[in-house]
């Protein structure tokens, strides 16, 4: 089921699993902060509304740089609420992009203390396997 979507970002929700889905497009190469901010906060409204146990990141396409600033932001306003939702996994499917992948990566350890657990995948599949085997 779709929840939101604009140019950046498509967030589905799959129900039988508990785990939603967020597919970035290559348009983030255009993102401002701000832009980067309304998304995260919309994925965030959607986490809380629909409490998955699980979150795959489909980054393989996402070209945004996420500054120290909007990482230090994140863990408050995006990963926060993920863990207080009761999201116990993410997984993320890295771009090939060398800078993309440090800044995902950056950004998701970013948030310390939490309580959710993440991994890294080259593989749709394979996330999703480590994703679904919560159950």
């Amino acid at each position: 089921m779709e929840l939101y979507q604009n140019r950046f970002l498509k967030v589905t929700y799959d129900k039988e699993k508990n785990i939603c889905i967020g597919n970035w497009t290559e348009e983030t190469s255009t993102a401002t902060a701000d832009d980067f901010k309304e998304w995260n906060q919309r994925l965030a409204e959607k986490i809380e509304q629909y409490k998955p146990i699980g979150f795959l990141a489909n980054t393989l396409n996402y070209k945004f740089i996420i500054t120290p600033d909007l990482q230090e932001w994140s863990a408050t306003n995006v990963f926060g609420r993920f863990a207080k939702a009761g999201v116990i996994r993410i997984a993320l499917t890295v771009p090939e992009d060398f800078y993309s992948q440090v800044a995902l990566e950056q950004f998701v350890d970013e948030y310390e203390g939490r309580r959710i657990k993440n991994r890294y995948f080259s593989d749709l599949g394979e996330a999703m396997t480590w994703l679904t085997s919560l159950h």
